[in-house]
């Protein structure tokens, strides 16, 4: 029977998808616990790097959705008194912020809930890797005041962190100091649905030619110019697929001169972003994904790249580690070029053969991950308490 509200502040959610894995992560946690738990959403009635809002969805309205309580609203809409309203109206046990930078989504919410002073409950924030070293380091000026204002407003005192990584939780109490703050480990879980059934792959690995994919947004956080910069490097015959929404245009322009300057053994082609549904049996035909990081706090991608049975090369900059232990892929620090290239000429040199037991150990890596997660337990139990 359900007796719990929680309400969600999300950026960006369903129908849209250019955000990436916040959106997968929140959704499967939606999912799985909505038959348990009230749940009202509020989002962004646009996707990422876009200005239109979505067709056939009317705004600042509640619908529901698969169980959800939804609300797709225009950004400037939220403001600080409509919040307040919102939470009165809701009555929410449990208020979960899934940003911490996020002005709108995140600290007007905290705003309001100080200003009004009549919610009590608890209010749970999911910082999602914006206190990477690699995050705060791009447009640092900025991130440095709103981080100080916000010490200034204690709200780091008022939230209960969720932290996917110990290195998130590390991040945290360095931003924040150690006093007050109010720490809880989970991981985030993908939405395994959609890779329960093995989808098999039609092409085979061909020896002396390596098919890479790069899945993501394309902006300095993603870090695209390193992988070019490495192929260069490399002088083998390569293709390199990358499919993502140009979050940063001039980064992507800068990406593309790159492009004109690799060898011609090497083809790059860029391509739409891949729709959800279309991310595994695309995904499960190349060879070889690649992510070289500045930073993630799960990274969606990657375990959806392990999940269709592809070996990952990526930054030590994410919670997935000793993956050569596991002979599913590398990862390695971004101070070490000459590994990322001797890893490409590995996976470069393997046959189908000795390629389709790296592609099986990376699923079943992926699977395990979330048969033996206790994440859904544990938001459970702080969304009940």
């Amino acid at each position: 029977m359900v007796n719990r509200r929680l309400l969600i502040f999300i950026d960006y959610f369903s129908p849209g998808y250019k955000a990436g894995g916040p959106i997968r992560s929140v959704q499967s946690v939606c999912d799985a616990l909505s038959s348990d738990i009230d749940i009202y959403l509020i989002t962004r009635n646009n996707d990422l790097g876009s200005a239109e809002s979505y067709s056939g969805i009317q705004a600042n309205i509640w619908v529901k959705r698969n169980h959800i309580n939804l609300m797709y609203i225009n950004d400037k809409s939220l403001s600080i008194r409509f919040i307040k309203q919102l939470i009165k109206d809701v009555k929410p046990n449990v208020i979960h912020l899934n940003s911490l930078m996020s002005l709108r989504f995140s600290f007007f919410v905290l705003l309001a809930i100080q200003l009004g002073g009549k919610y009590l409950g608890k209010v749970l924030l999911s910082p999602r890797g914006e206190l990477s070293d690699g995050a705060l380091a791009l447009k640092s000026l900025k991130k440095k005041i709103y981080l100080r204002v916000f010490r200034i407003l204690r709200f780091q005192q008022r939230v209960q962190w969720i932290a996917s990584s110990d290195g998130e939780r590390d991040n945290i109490f360095n931003a924040f100091g150690h006093e007050g703050i109010n720490i809880e480990r989970v991981n985030n879980l993908p939405n395994i649905n959609a890779w329960k059934s093995k989808i098999e792959r039609v092409s085979k690995k061909q020896k002396g030619h390596l098919k890479i994919v790069f899945f993501s947004r394309i902006s300095k956080m993603k870090n695209l110019e390193f992988l070019l910069h490495i192929l260069e490097n490399c002088r083998l015959n390569v293709s390199l697929s990358i499919y993502g929404p140009k979050e940063n245009i001039e980064y992507y322009e800068l990406c593309k001169k790159l492009v004109e300057q690799l060898p011609k053994t090497i083809v790059v082609s860029f391509h739409n972003p891949l729709e959800p549904n279309y991310v595994y049996e695309t995904l499960k035909e190349f060879d070889l994904f690649v992510l070289p990081t500045l930073g993630e706090n799960f990274g969606q991608a990657i375990w959806e790249a392990l999940a269709s049975s592809v070996p990952v090369l990526i930054s030590d900059r994410t919670p997935w580690k000793y993956l050569s232990s596991h002979g599913v892929g590398f990862d390695i620090s971004l101070n070490c070029p000459d590994e990322f290239v001797k890893s490409i000429r590995y996976f470069h040199g393997m046959s189908e053969a000795e390629h389709q037991v790296v592609r099986g150990r990376a699923r079943e890596y992926a699977l395990d991950y979330v048969f033996k997660s206790d994440s859904l337990l544990t938001l459970k139990n702080l969304y009940s308490s």
